[in-house]
């Protein structure tokens, strides 16, 4: 049994501040993954796990389900999807009052943008494409409720083994795609949701057996050993990955390269022993996570203003550039963050993704 004092280092308020600290780390990766240029080996290592991370922390915050199936798809509902379609309005409204982005939007169309906002879940051309991880989430959390009532009485391994399950699935959906009508691909991002699942379950597994607590005696041994098989498998051997467009490379090595990758940023996070700033930014990941394309794209232009560079985002910008840039968009965080904060006074939004 876990003593007293180590849970009340490890919770506080009901938050688990290593939890809070790696959501943290993860939006800066996906801050400096959205500017650096594609492909290079920066962009494929931060690609090889970042958004499994996400999907992986929330499962550490899920709970046994002991509610009725509808009580539990209004909840997530509630949770995922509104925020996705709230999200994708103001998106749409900002972009409306900037000429240049507004051109661009009807240059789509409008029967385009209603597809990708509805069908696909990932809107484009307004800045705010990343909210497909939501819709995803709700999927993965749909899946997992699934797994839960049919394993959560069988052995730990068992429930494993279920939950490995989803990974041949995942990898051949592809094959009926072609034959999707209108879509050309599984609608509503429930395809890329069978790997957000399989994460969302080893959270909720590592959380329930306390295994990074227990991972911890050995953190110096493993976190650099799992930074170098992350990037091993990752980066060095199986290149680009990106699970929101079904691009896994060879299966095993991504798997590999995304647990590994977790590991480190997890049990660093566990071990470090507070940070107030990166534990203030996974306390405001909704937002910060919604903003931070539109906080890019602001940055972008003011980058042009001073050197009269147009950079491409993911496309030609300089890694000193990159680094420069997402630094300046994690110091817009703080405004954001705290303008949310009073908002959140008034209507008492979740902060919780």
């Amino acid at each position: 049994m876990k003593d007293n004092k180590t849970y009340n280092t490890v919770v506080q308020n009901n938050r688990t501040y290593y939890i809070d600290i790696a959501r943290g780390i993860a939006l800066i990766f996906l801050v400096l993954g959205h500017i650096v240029t594609g492909n290079s080996f920066l962009f494929n290592w931060i690609f090889s796990f970042h958004m499994p991370l996400f999907f992986f922390l929330a499962g550490m915050c899920a709970k046994d389900i002991k509610g009725s199936f509808s009580s539990y798809v209004t909840k997530k509902t509630n949770q995922r999807l509104l925020p996705y379609f709230i999200i994708t309005a103001i998106g749409f409204l900002i972009c409306m009052l900037i000429p240049s982005y507004r051109a661009v939007i009807f240059d789509d169309g409008w029967i385009s943008q209603l597809k990708h906002c509805f069908l696909f879940m990932q809107p484009i051309n307004l800045y705010i494409g990343q909210v497909w991880f939501l819709a995803s989430l709700f999927w993965a959390e749909f899946y997992f409720f699934i797994w839960y009532k049919l394993c959560h009485r069988l052995p730990v391994l068992l429930q494993l083994f279920a939950a490995l399950l989803l990974i041949p699935i995942a990898s051949n959906l592809w094959r009926i795609q072609p034959y999707i009508p209108l879509t050309g691909r599984i609608p509503f991002h429930m395809d890329s949701a069978c790997i957000g699942a399989f994460c969302y379950i080893l959270g909720f597994l590592t959380k329930k057996y306390n295994l990074i607590e227990k991972a911890s005696k050995w953190a110096y041994l493993l976190i650099p050993s799992a930074c170098f098989l992350n990037i091993y498998f990752g980066a060095f051997l199986n290149g680009y990955v990106n699970i929101c467009n079904l691009i896994y490379g060879t299966v095993s090595l991504f798997l590999a390269s995304m647990i590994f990758g977790i590991m480190a940023v997890v049990l660093f996070s566990f071990v470090i022993n507070r940070c107030r700033l990166l534990e203030w930014y996974g306390q405001h990941s909704l937002p910060l996570f919604a903003s931070h394309t539109l906080l890019i794209y602001l940055v972008r232009e003011f980058v042009y203003w001073i050197t009269g560079t147009h950079y491409i985002m993911m496309g030609n910008v300089p890694d000193n550039i990159s680094f420069l840039m997402t630094g300046t968009v994690l110091f817009l965080f703080l405004l954001v963050g705290k303008g949310y904060d009073l908002l959140y006074k008034y209507f008492h939004w979740s902060k919780k993704v």
